[in-house]
């Protein structure tokens, strides 16, 4: 179940994603979370004191898309906080996906192994995100968003490389592609 600090200024989840909110000694004693307007948890607030998690779910209805939330008392240093749930459940490192131009994805290492991901470097366009590699450290998850302005219909060869060795078992490597009208999961 993954952890998050109800001063974070972006989450990213998925629907039916169970999680838990935290808050440490030193950010105060008890904070309560709420949505600004609507939200994609299942309770209307939530109340997180220092050092015991509290458990959250997103809807299953949930849909993408961006929602605001704030914390009492206020966050420090952050000016907005808000829940992204992601266009597409959790994405594994070794399986295409389809996801469009602004969208959210969240992908998921299920091994032991930190594992690097990147774009072949045969793919016509090189791949729309902003990093030339991303690694995702053992049991991690990496939310991560198309840009807005990515070329739509187009898709993209990954390399997966696992640290220690191995690969994927799929016969063909794993592809990112980028829709325009077909859907984004």
């Amino acid at each position: 179940m993954r952890q998050f600090n109800v001063y974070s200024p972006l989450i990213v989840v998925v629907p039916r994603e169970n999680l838990q909110w935290v808050v440490t000694p030193a950010e105060g004693n008890s904070v309560t979370v709420a949505p600004a307007t609507t939200w994609p948890l299942t309770q209307s607030q939530y109340v997180v004191n220092a050092g015991t998690p509290v458990q959250a779910s997103v809807s299953s209805s949930a849909a993408a898309g961006s929602y605001a939330f704030s914390c009492t008392p206020s966050a420090p240093n952050v000016s907005s906080q808000r829940i992204i749930v992601a266009a597409l459940e959790f994405v594994s490192v070794c399986n295409s996906f389809t996801v469009m131009p602004g969208d959210y994805f969240i992908w998921i290492n299920d091994t032991a192994n930190a594992v690097t991901i990147a774009p072949d470097p045969n793919n016509d366009d090189f791949w729309p995100l902003e990093s030339q590699s991303h690694t995702i450290q053992p049991h991690g998850h990496l939310a991560l968003q198309i840009p807005d302005d990515a070329d739509a219909n187009m898709e993209y060869a990954l390399i997966v490389t696992f640290a220690g060795g191995g690969s994927c078992t799929q016969d063909t490597q794993p592809k990112l592609i980028v829709g325009s009208g077909m859907g984004g999961s």
